[in-house]
């Protein structure tokens, strides 16, 4: 592993991607702002940030509870890019 993956930079993306679309639509319905919505979650704003951005993977855990809480499925809410 390099240095910038070890980092998180922005070279590094992962190949699991949340599709903001679908997100947005879903999560506008728990609240209007991004730490409204990563509350609701029950994530940090900047686990948010760097889940929509690709900079990091959710855990399945993660994954699902976002799903769930979001009413839709991990396949609906996420997309593999790789």
């Amino acid at each position: 592993m390099n240095a910038a993956q070890t980092r998180g930079d922005s070279a590094t993306q992962s190949p699991i991607r949340l599709r903001t679309d679908v997100f947005d639509t879903l999560a506008g319905r728990l609240a209007d702002t991004e730490q409204g919505r990563a509350d609701a979650l029950d994530l940090d704003r900047a686990t948010l940030w760097r889940i929509r951005t690709g900079r990091v993977t959710p855990t399945l855990d993660v994954a699902m509870r976002m799903a769930s809480l979001l009413g839709t499925t991990v396949d609906e809410l996420f997309e593999v890019t790789a």
